[in-house]
């Protein structure tokens, strides 16, 4: 699991790079746009693969999720929430067609909105975080401290773990466990790159700018 880790950040981040370096500045620079979408969609996947058994219920939360960044990237403010609600909607009615009983068709309706709007919404924040300025750091900054945070969960939970966070994940975790390892070190991380690099920000942005780095850090 580790060196897949380690294979899988050597491969990518060279991708990552360069998707940066076409598309810093601009709000519509479709190489950064295609690799973040990219990663929103497998990142769902893998959230309803822990939460939901059917195939048609991971993937309708896949599309939901990527709508919700789409929507969260390229759209204005006036139109994105309005936007984001309707996807919220649509998770909603997407399982009464189905046989389940009304308790399952709850809590199937509650993961698919809450996971797209989860996992769509924040990565939405980084195609606009690229826009500002040294908007590059602050996008590399978020991915250290999600790899960072990430991979003390991981150990964390292969020295102390005992139960499964979800019915079907393959991690042994608990979620206190989790976020007690992972999310300081996110934070450290955060703030040490952002003070070798000499990122400033208006404080009126910044706990924006934070929310995909410490939130997923926590997954």
């Amino acid at each position: 699991m580790l060196w897949k880790r380690v294979a899988t950040a050597l491969v990518l981040l060279p991708v990552l790079a360069a998707s940066i370096l076409c598309s810093k500045g601009r709000l519509f620079g479709w190489p950064f746009l295609l690799v973040v979408g990219t990663s929103s969609a497998l990142c769902a996947f893998e959230m309803f693969r822990m939460f939901l058994r059917g195939t048609r219920d991971r993937l309708a939360g896949t599309a939901l999720a990527v709508l919700v960044f789409l929507f969260g990237s390229i759209l204005p403010d006036a139109v994105a929430l309005p936007a984001v609600l309707l996807c919220v909607v649509l998770a909603a009615l997407h399982p009464l067609p189905g046989a389940e009983n009304p308790g399952e068709k709850t809590r199937t309706a509650a993961m698919l909105a809450l996971g797209a709007v989860y996992v769509g919404g924040l990565f939405s924040l980084y195609p606009r975080t690229l826009t500002l300025p040294q908007g590059e750091h602050w996008v590399m900054l978020g991915v250290l401290a999600v790899s960072a945070g990430d991979t003390m969960a991981y150990f964390t939970g292969r020295a102390v773990g005992r139960r499964k966070l979800a019915p079907a994940a393959v991690s042994v975790t608990p979620v206190a466990r989790r976020i007690s390892s992972g999310v300081p070190i996110a934070s450290s991380s955060s703030r040490i790159c952002r003070d070798s690099a000499g990122c400033t920000m208006p404080a009126a942005r910044a706990p924006p700018i934070t929310l995909p780095a410490c939130a997923t850090a926590t997954k």
